[in-house]
This record gives structure tokens, C-alpha cells and sequence, in this order.
């Protein structure tokens, strides 16, 4: 077998292997993913009681207080920041204690709980209730990052509530979920990207101009 039969059995590999690993991937189970990319497990929310009583007593008291002093945003999207940070006002008051990450509002998780010796992880979410039981793959979002924000192994908790506009801009949460992500399972779209630098480098530009004419790439039209 020649050089060139061999460096041609080898693109061929490759092609075949690209394929696989940057096609989308569904049902992965997010456990896997976090272990993989961190070292440190998703531990079902078994014996953590004492926590997750805690944390449903406080997303009770967050409804209350939404519909006590409706939340006036102008997008729904817009409404998550106050309910987290009543939701953590709340929690402190029911004997959490809430470590706050250096990037607050950057990347999974929102915040890492504490109830005696047990921690987890927390995520919240806002989603308009008609639309509680729809949405898209991007509702969780989850990027692998250098600096991940998991040090521990820990369970994984999501706490999502349901928002309706009772007025024009002002927002009240109907009611609470509290999810445990040891069983979520997600979905790989790889995606490719470039800055603008890369785009426009010099040798790639075919043609050139302003309002009036070409300025640049004339004479590859008169080839």
C-alpha cells in the first residue's frame, strides 16, 4: 500500500469520525456530562430533607411575596433576577446558606445551597404559564467552562416558577416546581462560529464598496 492510498485511508477515517462526534447528540444524561467535564458527581437528591424542605417553604413565601408586590417588568425574561434574589431573601430567612459565585449571573449553576453539612446546587428558572409545559431546548442551558463552578459532588435542583401579567408590566408567580436534575437529560448541537477578523481577512474579500461604487476587487470582475 502507497503513501497516497494510505493518507487517503486516513481522510476517510477521519470524515467517518466527524461525522459521529459533531452531528447533534440527544438524551445524554446531564449527570454524565457534569462528571465528565468536572470530576464531580450529580448525586440524586436522596436524605437531603432537611434542604429541600427549606428551599419549598421558601419558594411558597416567594409566591406569596410576588403576589403580594407584583414584579414590574417589561419582558418576562426581564422577571428572573428579582425572583432570584427573593427567592434568596427567603431562603437565608429559612436557615440556607447561600454562596454567591464571583460571576453571579454567568453560567450554570445560579447558586450553591447549604443545609448543615448537605450542599447542592441550584438553578431557577422563570417561564410564562402558558407556556410551562412548551418552550425549546435552550430553557437549560448548560456550557462547560475552565473555571466551572462545580467543586463538589452534590445534588442539582431547579427551581422553576410559573409568571403571569396580571397588569400591563407587572408580573406575579402561580406556583413552583422543584426538579431534581439527576434525571434531566440534554441534548449536543455542536455550533461553529467566527469573529469578524476572520470573516473579512484581506484574502477572502471578493469585492469592496460604499454608496457610489466598488472601491476594491474591480478587476476581478473584468477576468
Amino acid at each position: 500500500m502507497n503513501e497516497e492510498k494510505i493518507r487517503e485511508m486516513q481522510f476517510e477515517q477521519l470524515r467517518q469520525a466527524a461525522k459521529i462526534f459533531l452531528r447533534p447528540m440527544d438524551l445524554l444524561p446531564f449527570p454524565v456530562v457534569v462528571e465528565a467535564m468536572t470530576d464531580c458527581r450529580v448525586l440524586p437528591a436522596v436524605n437531603y430533607r432537611t434542604l429541600l424542605r427549606a428551599l419549598a417553604v421558601s419558594c411558597v413565601a416567594t409566591v406569596k411575596e410576588s403576589q403580594k408586590n407584583p414584579i414590574r417588568k417589561n419582558r418576562p425574561n426581564d422577571v428572573s433576577s428579582p425572583v432570584e434574589n427573593i427567592l434568596e431573601e427567603k431562603m437565608k430567612i429559612n436557615g440556607l446558606q447561600i454562596e454567591l459565585f464571583e460571576r453571579r449571573r454567568e453560567g450554570y449553576p445560579d447558586r450553591f445551597l447549604r443545609s448543615g453539612d448537605d450542599p447542592a446546587c441550584l438553578e431557577v428558572k422563570v417561564s410564562r404559564e402558558e407556556n410551562i409545559n412548551q418552550g425549546s431546548p435552550l430553557n437549560f442551558f448548560y456550557q462547560p467552562v475552565a473555571n466551572s463552578k462545580i467543586r463538589c459532588s452534590a445534588p442539582h435542583l431547579l427551581a422553576g416558577f410559573a409568571i403571569r401579567e396580571v397588569k400591563e408590566k407587572e408580573w406575579v408567580l402561580t406556583q413552583w416546581t422543584i426538579v431534581n436534575l439527576f434525571f434531566l437529560r440534554v441534548q449536543l448541537k455542536p455550533e461553529y462560529n467566527a469573529a469578524n477578523p476572520e470573516i473579512y481577512r484581506p484574502e477572502a474579500i471578493l469585492l469592496k464598496g460604499n454608496g457610489s461604487h466598488i472601491t476594491e476587487g474591480e478587476e476581478r470582475l473584468e477576468r
